[in-house]
């Protein structure tokens, strides 16, 4: 499928910025609303993939912003998913006679809802846990393999995401080298740039690249070390 747009609908801000990166790390679009009816206008116009809402909002609640999209001819093709923090009988079945595809009770983690999401929208990729991680990552570009060094701020088996002074483009092939932090042994790989991001507030780049053709033993040390770190 293309690129998944994931509406997020909630009135506590710190609640979408914790959903928030764990979706942008398996490359979907973001869009976000804070009241039903900003929802209802954004599913009308952007057409996400997915709308996951929370169900105590002010105004209208989950269930009513649900009803209201697949009431719309325009919208009830839209798969949602509702999270809350009731788990009475009563409070479910509104929810399900609302349409709603699936729900989820908090406290829920973001793994949690992206792996639902991607059940839910059958995305032809495996969702790998990752940690964040502080260490120094040496990048080749090109047949030359000029280098440029970052830090990389998490990782996961499947990739990892560099903090750079220089840019990088979109697409690109790059050699990883890097020292994974509890076993000191430096591994390396090789890799593709799926993103680019730039924070402009840090004057450095955000640089998402997802491993290829790597060994069984890289894998399996990445998925040792991210395994333990996030059972700490």
């Amino acid at each position: 499928m293309t690129t998944a747009r994931v509406l997020l609908v909630d009135d506590v801000r710190i609640f979408l910025e914790f959903e928030r990166p764990f979706f942008e790390r398996a490359g979907c679009v973001i869009l976000t609303a804070s009241t039903g009816t900003e929802a209802l206008r954004i599913a009308r116009e952007e057409s996400p993939h997915i709308v996951l809402l929370d169900y105590e909002m002010p105004g209208m609640n989950g269930d009513e912003v649900c009803r209201k999209i697949k009431e719309d001819p325009a919208t009830r093709h839209i798969p949602v998913l509702i999270v809350t923090s009731h788990r009475e009988p009563a409070v479910l079945e509104r929810c399900q006679r609302a349409g709603c595809t699936d729900f989820v009770t908090k406290p829920v983690t973001g793994r949690e809802l992206l792996e639902k999401v991607v059940r839910i929208l059958q995305m032809p990729y495996r969702v790998h846990m990752r940690t964040r991680v502080s260490m120094e990552v040496s990048v080749g570009l090109g047949s030359e393999a000029v280098s440029i060094l970052g830090y990389s701020e998490d990782i996961s088996e499947s990739g990892m995401r560099v903090e750079s002074m220089e840019p990088v483009d979109t697409g690109a092939s790059v050699g990883l080298s890097f020292t994974i932090p509890t076993s000191g042994v430096r591994v390396q790989a090789q890799g593709v740039v799926v993103r680019v991001s730039d924070i402009r507030s840090q004057g450095t780049f955000a640089v998402a690249v997802r491993f290829e053709g790597s060994d069984p033993a890289f894998s399996e040390a990445i998925r040792s070390f991210v395994e333990q770190e996030v059972g700490r």
